[in-house]
């Protein structure tokens, strides 16, 4: 009897041993699949969002233009209503050779101003050094810079290191996404370094770090213009470029001129290009950065 009695209580043991052991495996399981459910859950949940808020913008486009085409047609019928009769382009023939005639005389009168003005160079050989928001940036300031230049008598090389053959890449394809591009006048790209373009005595690199001040603008000069977009992270690469390259350095006369109070000192590309552009009109530093920066970034001339 003794030995059935401890032979019942062992396998009494072994029943519930096995019993909390599946027990365990059930509530395992269960658990597993809680936490898979709530994974899917927040996947569904993130992709459900990005989507409602792609379809928020998507919405939110098309009302914009619809509210544009809507609001040039109440214009339209206003100009109408008050008389304003649709102006209608002569096409006849003489008309037609007067406006190609007077579009060559603007152009050969542009070629002309181009000669006697100074020379610029925008170095894009930083281009590996920028994020590619700052390269689309750049293109942006870039066209900025055309568009003060066709106002002016100024020539501009717009050249592009031997350093940085990645032009072709995303700094190449926003410039080439602007509309035009191809037909500017006075814009030319290089793929070679300007030292393989101009005489190195001939060059003098713009930089705020350097402890020469630009007085005047002379014709038998280059001024180059670094294609940074944040100079503060990459402060002081132009002047270092210059030096290794043993290029002449100036810095444009701000601080002796304006006041440009808690803002920094730093010009984005279209900055600097206008201000070199204004002085060469207007031979005065202070009325060109005036008329070049914005009133946010002069608090009051000296």
């Amino acid at each position: 009897m003794g030995k059935k009695s401890i032979s019942l209580g062992y396998l009494q043991r072994q029943f519930v041993k096995h019993e909390k052991s599946e027990l365990r495996f059930v509530l395992n399981i269960r658990l597993l699949l809680i936490v898979t459910l709530a994974e899917m859950l927040s996947v569904t949940a993130d992709t459900n969002t990005k989507f409602t808020k792609s379809s928020r913008h998507a919405e939110q486009s098309e009302k914009r233009k619809a509210y544009w085409i809507e609001r040039k047609k109440k214009k339209k019928l206003n100009r109408l209503r008050n008389g304003a009769v649709p102006t209608v382009l002569d096409m006849s023939d003489e008309m037609v050779l007067y406006r190609r005639e007077k579009q060559l005389a603007r152009r050969e009168r542009f070629s002309m101003a181009l000669a006697e003005g100074p020379q610029v160079v925008i170095d894009c050989g930083f281009e590996d050094l920028l994020t590619d928001k700052e390269k689309k940036s750049l293109a942006q300031q870039i066209m900025f810079s055309y568009g003060v230049n066709r106002r002016t008598k100024f020539y501009l090389f717009f050249v592009n290191s031997v350093m940085i053959t990645s032009l072709r890449g995303t700094t190449f394809a926003a410039l080439s996404n602007i509309t035009g591009f191809n037909a500017w006048q006075s814009f030319q790209p290089w793929t070679e370094c300007y030292t393989s373009l101009f005489r190195t005595e001939a060059l003098i690199y713009l930089t705020a770090d350097s402890p020469n001040i630009l007085s005047t603008l002379s014709r038998d000069k280059v001024y180059i213009i670094g294609g940074i977009v944040d100079r503060n992270r990459l402060k002081g690469a132009t002047y270092e470029k210059a030096s290794a390259q043993m290029i002449a350095t100036a810095r444009l006369p701000l601080q002796e001129f304006v006041d440009m109070g808690a803002y920094t000192r730093v010009l984005t590309v279209n900055h600097v290009f206008a201000i070199l552009v204004y002085f060469a009109q207007l031979h005065d530093w202070k009325e060109a950065a005036l008329k070049a920066l914005p009133s946010r970034k002069v608090s009051a001339p000296k």
